[in-house]
């Protein structure tokens, strides 16, 4: 199983809130009120985002696509095994 990992931050980083949103996929998103509190929470400045959103997929997922493109994310591919993660 593999899922891309992305955070969105300014670069004082260190002195920001950080919201923790595991996986913003396809079931996620039928709920449009999901939708717009993920998009408010990216669009924040005040605040990083650490996120998981599936790989890139040929049926796109739009959310995750807008997400993995933005040009204030950092994007990493995790890797999930029995005992650990790896980044």
């Amino acid at each position: 199983m593999s899922d891309d990992c992305v955070c969105k931050g300014g670069d004082s980083v260190a002195r920001q809130p950080v919201i923790v949103l595991d996986e913003i996929g396809k079931m996620e998103l039928f709920s449009s009120t999901f939708e717009h509190q993920v998009r408010q929470l990216m669009s924040r400045q005040d605040l990083t985002v650490l996120a998981t959103i599936p790989e890139k997929r040929a049926t796109p997922i739009r959310l995750a696509d807008e997400i993995r493109e933005s040009a204030t994310v950092s994007l990493w591919k995790v890797r999930m095994h029995t005992d650990a993660v790896f980044v």
